[in-house]
């Protein structure tokens, strides 16, 4: 192996790793002056931090091998020349995990500011190494050039057992694509029963670029500010989603002083060029938050029969939306939830409005939109 921060700031600007080595240790080449780097066959982790802040580095190769490989935690963090990247089938999760683990770990490209191309390589044929690929939190955050990921079918949930219990590994986690401000496609090749979870708060947040995804068939959850300011035009939220969670969000002044704070969801917050939703979710209520500040959204469609509910906020500064029928399944209104509306706008029940008085006292606040009772 290569101890931990044996290289760590060499000066020299090309180092040959020998076929044999199986760990390049913690911090081993951190902040050193190389340029490329070949990863040989026998490589089996490249562990946290390895090649972290390596600003010369501009090429790295995997060489091709049946070995299992493990890229750690920050593991190329900061490569600000790295522009491009192959992650080859061999990164991929063993079976039997005993620890929470990700093949591609957290941040390990984190703040890579001129990568602009991510090959993520499917699994052969023949000669493959088995298992999944799933990726930690902040893999990619702040990859500000990245302009396209497209998963392979190899995506997918993990489990590791501690004990009697048994935990989840998800293939996508919090804020994995935060602020890839050129990020423009996402796409999922599924795999039949394979499901893929994209789990955790804002992971396409600030992807202002970002117009093209297809969410997974398999996905179950929204999370907290998950496409939150980007440029997605239309989406479909599909049948397999059953959870849609919140965080606590603080406000502060211009002198960062607070102002209070709020539960809420904001999964899709002032996404400007969303014009249509399709709900096919079989989640209990639309969530807190959810379409807040979606100014251009002209149409909602909902294909499902399980809402009760539409929460605080849900459709807040929605002014291009000319009208909204709710769901007769919706027995409950949180607060201010079409707070920005103008006189221009309908919102149509199909209860009395004797019958809506059960529904929160704030509900139309701040909403000049004509109301049609049944």
């Amino acid at each position: 192996e290569i101890p931990d921060s044996f290289f760590a700031g060499i000066a020299a600007d090309t180092v040959v790793i020998p076929q044999g080595v199986e760990r390049i240790g913690k911090y081993a080449f951190a902040y050193s002056k190389i340029k490329s780097i070949v990863i040989p066959a026998s490589v089996s982790l490249v562990d946290e931090y390895a090649f972290q802040g390596c600003a010369n580095l501009e090429t790295v190769t995997f060489v091709e091998s049946n070995t299992r490989l493990y890229l750690g935690s920050s593991s190329f963090e900061g490569c600000t020349s790295l522009e491009e990247i192959t992650i080859p089938y061999r990164v991929r999760l063993a079976d039997g995990l005993t620890k929470s683990t990700y093949a591609v770990g957290a941040g390990a490209f984190r703040s890579c500011v001129n990568l602009k191309t991510v090959t993520i390589e499917e699994t052969p044929a023949e000669n493959g190494v088995s298992g999944v690929i799933n990726f930690g939190s902040n893999a990619f955050y702040e990859c500000s050039s990245l302009t396209r990921i497209d998963f392979p079918a190899a995506l997918g949930n993990a489990t590791y057992r501690s004990g009697s219990s048994t935990y989840n590994c998800y293939a996508v986690n919090s804020n994995a694509f935060q602020g890839c401000t050129a990020l423009e496609t996402v796409t999922f090749n599924e795999v039949e029963g394979q499901a893929i979870t994209l789990y955790g708060s804002s992971m396409f947040d600030g992807c202002t670029s970002l117009r093209n995804i297809v969410l997974p068939s398999t996905l179950t959850g929204l999370y907290f500010r998950m496409f939150a300011e980007t440029a997605i035009e239309e989406i479909t939220i599909p049948a397999s989603v059953t959870t849609l969670s919140t965080s606590t969000q603080y406000f502060y002044d211009e002198n960062g002083f607070s102002t209070g704070y709020k539960t809420t969801g904001r999964y899709f917050y002032n996404c400007k060029n969303l014009r249509r939703v399709v709900i096919e979710s079989t989640a209990t209520s639309v969530g807190k938050g959810m379409f807040e500040g979606c100014t251009a959204l002209e149409s909602v469609v909902f294909n499902t029969d399980t809402i009760t509910t539409i929460d605080n906020d849900a459709f807040v500064d929605c002014t291009s939306l000319a009208e909204l029928v709710i769901p007769s399944t919706v027995t409950t209104f949180g607060t201010e939830i079409f707070s920005g509306w103008t006189s221009a706008q309908k919102v149509i029940t199909n209860m009395t409005e004797a019958q809506t008085n059960c529904w929160s006292v704030l509900w139309k606040m701040g909403c000049n939109a004509t109301i049609v009772y049944l």
